[in-house]
């Protein structure tokens, strides 16, 4: 739930604490801003076009700082926002699962007493 508000207020700095507090490992776990872009394209359909995925590709995303630790209870979850994404690209339609998500995530944050962070200027123009 902490990813996907992150992720809906633009939040830079917690998408990426998100990303290592739920167990994920990458290579070289300063390089912040291929995190955040590896991020959008684990748990977003939406705003992905730009980010080069494809693992054959030299400049590749996956290439650029591999993801050595992924937690098995998120294979599930990652599978079901990549089989989205291709569905949504399919029928022309442009979606964002993680907005869809949004307000589900945001319910079990406030139910367990954590506080949202506002979507401010600040935080989305970073």
């Amino acid at each position: 739930a902490k990813i996907i508000h992150a992720i809906k207020v633009h939040d830079h700095v917690k998408i990426v604490e998100c990303f290592h507090n739920l167990g994920f490992e990458v290579l070289n776990p300063e390089d912040t801003e291929n995190i955040e872009k590896m991020v959008l394209a684990m748990f977003d359909t939406q705003g992905t076009k730009e980010i080069n995925i494809n693992p054959f590709s030299e400049d590749s995303l996956i290439n650029a700082n591999p993801v050595t630790n992924i937690p098995s209870d998120m294979y599930f979850i990652l599978r079901a926002v990549q089989m989205f994404r291709g569905l949504a690209s399919k029928v022309g339609v442009d979606f964002s699962i993680a907005d869809a998500w949004g307000p589900y995530a945001d319910k079990v944050l406030k139910t367990y007493g954590m506080e949202l962070t506002p979507i401010t200027s600040s935080v989305a123009s970073n």
